[in-house]
């Protein structure tokens, strides 16, 4: 009994750590930021109206922004960025330069949906890394993934091509979504491991192009 309260109280810490456990370095209120959506079409159909006494006063859209904003404990209908079609660019500028690790999606639950269906989810989509938002010759596919609609409603994908660099700039590319002439983006997280101090190289080291993992062994070896 005491294991099952213990995982069950270890569960409840990952859940009120943002739902993963991991730093967001594209979170808005930590410093992230939208840096462009290139050729995406934002879709502008009005997503909610503000009503008094019944009466319609203002209508309410979500930007860009609304992706890498925390929304309390998870979404709710509505509250996400759209645009036409389902190939579309989010490109976020972190807090930090990091080494990305992984990324995160998290959408509506279908239990939540209005019409009992969720095909403004994307489906399948890329992950690009950047030193120059300018320069695309610059970047690297961290990964090609899909997302399950029918999956959980937050789900982690861990990249598939490690970039040794450092970078504070990546790009959501989504291909498809699940059947809609819309793809609606909830909430979009980026994960990895920031190094605040690198180690002092010789010059014969600096030659020998160290991989990501010989440096972080060099960081360990001075904690």
């Amino acid at each position: 009994m005491e294991k099952v309260h213990k995982l069950l109280k270890k569960e409840l810490r990952i859940f009120e750590a943002d739902h993963t456990g991991m730093p967001d370095y594209a979170l808005e209120s930590s410093g992230g930021s939208v840096l462009s959506t290139r050729c995406t079409v934002q879709y502008n159909e009005r997503s909610r109206t503000q009503k008094l006494f019944g009466i319609s006063l203002w209508f309410t859209s979500y930007s860009p922004r609304t992706v890498i904003q925390r929304k309390g404990y998870g979404a709710s209908a509505g509250e996400c960025w759209a645009f036409y079609g389902g190939h579309g660019f989010l490109t976020i500028g972190l807090s930090d330069r990091i080494n990305v690790t992984a990324v995160s999606y998290e959408h509506l639950p279908i239990e939540l949906s209005p019409d009992g269906h969720i095909s403004t989810a994307p489906k399948n989509f890329l992950i690009w890394s950047y030193q120059d938002i300018d320069d695309r010759h610059s970047r690297i596919l961290l990964g090609n993934f899909t997302f399950d609609a029918y999956g959980d409603p937050l789900q982690i994908f861990y990249v598939q091509h490690w970039d040794q660099r450092l970078t504070n700039i990546i790009e959501l590319e989504t291909l498809t979504n699940w059947g809609s002439y819309v793809t609606c983006l909830y909430r979009f997280r980026v994960h990895g491991h920031a190094l605040k101090v690198l180690p002092e190289f010789s010059e014969e080291s600096e030659q020998s192009n160290l991989s990501f993992s010989n440096i972080q062994a060099k960081l360990d070896e001075r904690d």
